[in-house]
C-alpha cells in the first residue's frame, strides 16, 4: 500500500468510525457559508547543528517543503494562502519572501527557490542563505524575525501561521517562550489570527528524547494547550533517512518528505470545523431551499459541505436504503476539499441509496467533483446523460485532484461511469495531466459508452513507456492479462505487468460484445473480483479469482500517486483475457491466441 493511498484509508477510517462532529440542525438552518481563509504561511526550517548530525533531515525537510508546494490540495493556487521559506541556526536567513500563490507558475517559481537551499556536495558558499546544517539553535531569532517580515507584508484578513520544522533542542527555550507569547499578543491587538506550530522531525517518537523535545516546545507553540490544532506540536517518525550517511534517495526521506505536507495542510485547514450531515429524504429539494428541522435531502447536504468549505462527511439513514433519489435538476458539483458522501460507512454494500437522472434533459453527471480529496462510496448512480462520477476543475490553478470514487454501482449513465477531465487550454485542448492521483477503485460499471474514461474521448489505448499526459497522467492499464484455470477448484490465477508496485484491479467481464467494424470484443460492463500488487519490476500474480459469469477478465492499474488507469480492452497490442483450460476453441485477441498456452506478456 502507497502512503498516499494509505493516508486515504485513514481518511476513511475515520469516517466508518464516526469521528466527525454532528453539526446542529440549527447551525444548518442559518446556512453562513465560510470563504476559504486567507493564510499567510511562514516555513522556518531548523539548519542548526543538532539537525546536522541526523543523516539527511535537513533536506527532508527541504524536501517537505517542495510537496506542501506541488500539491495544490495543501497549498492551492487560488492566492487564499502565501508562503515565506526561512531557515534558521544561530541567526535567520529569509530565503523566500511571502508569496501569494494565486498560480501554478507562482508555486513553480517558489519551490525553485525552495530547491536551491538542498545541501549538496556542490553547495555554493556565498548562497543567499547557508545550505548545509551549522551553528547554534535559537528559536527566538526564528519566531522574532519571521514573524517581523510577515508583520511587515501582511495581507488584510489573513490568519497567521509559523510552522517551525525542527529536532526540539533550542538552546533559548525560555526567552523563545516569551517570544512567542510577545508575537501572539501583538497579533491578537491587531485582530490577526495567529498559530504557531511545530513539526519535530530526525527522532524516534518512542524515544526519551523526543518526549524531552515535545514538551519543551509545546511550552512555545500558541495558542495553548498544545494539544490540539491551531497551535500545536506535530511529529514525523524517524526512519533510515535520519541515520548519519543516509542517502538523500532514500525511499523513508520520500515518506517523510509527504508526510511533512500533509501535516502542513492540517495546520493550514485547523480552521475548519469537520461536519457530519445525515441525509434522511428521498425528495429532491430545490436548490438553496433553507433546511427545516424535518428533513435533510442529499442537494442540501451537499451545499452546506459547499458552505463549511469542505472537511463533511454526508451519510444516509437506514430508511434510504434501497430507495431511489429522482433528480430534477443536477446536483451541486462538490467544489470545497474533504467531503465525504459515503453510503456505505458500515460496510454494508448489499442495499444501496440511487441516484436517478433520467428526468434530467440536459447533460449532467450523477456527481461532479471538482475539489480534491474527496470520496464518493457505495451509491448507485443510473441514467446521467455524462457520468455517473465525474472528476473535473475549471482551470489548471484549480485542479481536482487525490479523489477516490469506491465501489459504486454505475448503470445506464451515457458516457461514462467514472470519468475524469482535465480543464480546457486557451486551445480548446485539455491540459496536460492537471487532475491527478484521482483513484477509481471496486466498482460496477455497466451501460455506458466507455466505463471508465479518461479524457471524454472514449477508450485511450496504452503508449510505449506510459509517458504521454492526460487526466490521471493517462496510466497504462495491464498491457496482457495470462489466466489459467485451476485443477482444483472453480477458480483462476492472473498474471500480468504493470507499473511497478502499482495496484491491480481484477474484474469479471458481466457482459460482452464484438464489434461489427473491427471485429475486436467489446465489454460492454465489470464487476470488481480481486486485487494484486505488482511488485518492484511491475509484475503481479493472484490465485483464488471467482471465475468471470463470461469467462472474460479485464483490470485496471492504481499507481503509487493513486492514479487510476482506464480498463484493460482490446487494440492491436492489448487483450483481455479468459482461462486457457477453459476454452475448447481458439478465439483470437489481437497478437495472442487466447485458446492456447502463450507465456504471459513481457514489455
Amino acid at each position: 500500500m502507497t502512503y498516499r493511498f494509505a493516508m486515504r484509508v485513514a481518511l476513511l477510517a475515520a469516517v466508518v468510525a464516526g469521528t466527525l462532529t454532528t453539526v446542529p440542525r440549527q447551525i444548518a438552518q442559518q446556512r453562513i457559508c465560510n470563504d476559504p481563509a486567507r493564510i499567510d504561511l511562514a516555513f522556518i526550517i531548523d539548519r542548526s547543528d543538532s539537525i546536522g548530525l541526523l543523516g539527511q533531515t535537513y533536506n527532508a525537510q527541504i524536501d517537505g517543503v517542495i510537496a506542501a508546494l506541488r500539491d495544490p490540495s495543501v497549498i492551492p493556487r487560488d492566492g487564499s494562502v502565501a508562503v515565506a521559506v526561512a531557515t534558521f541556526a544561530g541567526d535567520t536567513c529569509l530565503a523566500v519572501p511571502l508569496t501569494e500563490i494565486a498560480s501554478t507558475d507562482t508555486a513553480d517559481a517558489v519551490i525553485s527557490q525552495v530547491e536551491r537551499l538542498r545541501c549538496m556536495p556542490d553547495s555554493p558558499v556565498a548562497a543567499q542563505c547557508p545550505t548545509c546544517p551549522f551553528g547554534d539553535t535559537s528559536y527566538t531569532s526564528a519566531i522574532l524575525n519571521t514573524n517581523n517580515h510577515l508583520n511587515q507584508n501582511r495581507r488584510q484578513g489573513a490568519r497567521r501561521v509559523l510552522l517551525i520544522s525542527s529536532d526540539g533542542s533550542p538552546d533559548d527555550p525560555d526567552l523563545a517562550q516569551r517570544t512567542a507569547v510577545q508575537a501572539r499578543n501583538a497579533a491578537t491587538t491587531l485582530q490577526i489570527p495567529f498559530d504557531l506550530s511545530f513539526i519535530i522531525v530526525g527522532l524516534d517518537t518512542e524515544s526519551q528524547q523526543f518526549q524531552a523535545a515535545k514538551a519543551t516546545l509545546d511550552q512555545i507553540a500558541q495558542p495553548q494547550p498544545a494539544d490540539a490544532l491551531p497551535g500545536a506540536t506535530l511529529a514525523i517518525d524517524a526512519g533510515p533517512c535520519n541515520a548519519p550517511g543516509a542517502s538523500g534517495l532514500d525511499a523513508d526521506c520520500a515518506r517523510q518528505a509527504i508526510e511533512f505536507a500533509e501535516l502542513t495542510r492540517s495546520v493550514i485547514r485547523s480552521d475548519v470545523t469537520p461536519l457530519l450531515l445525515v441525509v434522511d429524504s428521498e425528495a429532491d429539494t430545490t436548490p438553496g431551499a433553507p433546511v427545516t428541522n424535518q428533513s435533510l435531502s442529499l442537494r442540501q447536504a451537499i451545499e452546506l459541505a459547499n458552505c463549511n468549505n469542505g472537511s463533511t462527511r454526508i451519510i444516509f439513514t437506514d430508511s434510504l436504503r434501497g430507495q431511489t433519489i429522482t433528480l430534477s435538476q443536477p446536483l451541486p458539483p462538490i467544489m470545497a476539499q474533504e467531503v465525504i458522501i459515503d453510503a456505505c460507512p458500515e460496510g454494508d454494500v448489499t442495499s444501496l441509496v440511487t441516484i436517478d437522472g433520467g428526468q434530467i434533459e440536459q447533460e449532467a453527471d450523477g456527481v461532479l467533483i471538482q475539489s480534491s480529496r474527496s470520496a464518493v462510496r457505495c451509491l448507485r448512480v443510473i441514467n446521467f446523460k455524462r457520468a455517473g462520477v465525474a472528476v473535473e476543475s475549471g482551470s489548471r490553478n484549480t485542479p481536482s485532484v487525490f479523489n477516490l470514487v469506491e465501489q459504486n454501482v454505475f448503470e445506464d449513465n451515457e458516457v461514462a461511469g467514472a470519468l475524469v477531465l482535465d480543464p480546457k487550454g486557451s486551445d480548446g485542448d485539455q491540459a496536460a495531466s492537471v487532475n491527478v492521483g484521482n483513484t477509481i477503485s471496486r466498482n460496477t460499471i455497466s451501460g455506458s459508452a466507455t466505463l471508465i474514461d479518461l479524457g471524454g474521448d472514449g477508450p485511450t489505448a496504452n503508449d510505449e513507456n506510459d509517458d504521454d499526459q492526460g487526466p490521471n497522467r493517462l496510466l497504462n492499464f495491464p498491457g496482457e492479462l495470462l489466466v489459467t484455470a485451476s485443477d482444483e477448484d472453480d477458480t483462476v490465477t492472473i498474471s500480468g505487468e504493470a507499473a511497478p508496485s502499482a495496484r491491480v484491479e481484477i474484474f469479471a467481464a458481466t457482459a460482452t460484445s464484438i464489434d461489427s467494424e473491427s471485429d475486436r470484443l467489446v465489454i460492454g460492463g465489470v464487476s470488481f473480483l480481486a486485487e494484486a500488487q505488482a511488485d518492484s519490476e511491475g509484475v503481479f500474480s493472484i490465485s483464488g479469482v471467482s471465475q468471470s459469469p463470461t469467462g472474460v477478465y479485464t483490470a485496471t492499474v492504481t499507481d503509487r500517486e493513486g492514479n487510476t488507469s482506464e480498463l484493460l480492452f482490446e487494440t492491436e497490442d492489448t487483450s483481455p483475457a479468459q482461462p486457457v483450460a477453459a476454452i475448447t476453441a481458439s478465439i483470437d485477441f489481437g497478437e495472442v491466441a487466447l485458446g492456447t498456452t502463450s507465456e504471459p506478456f513481457r514489455s
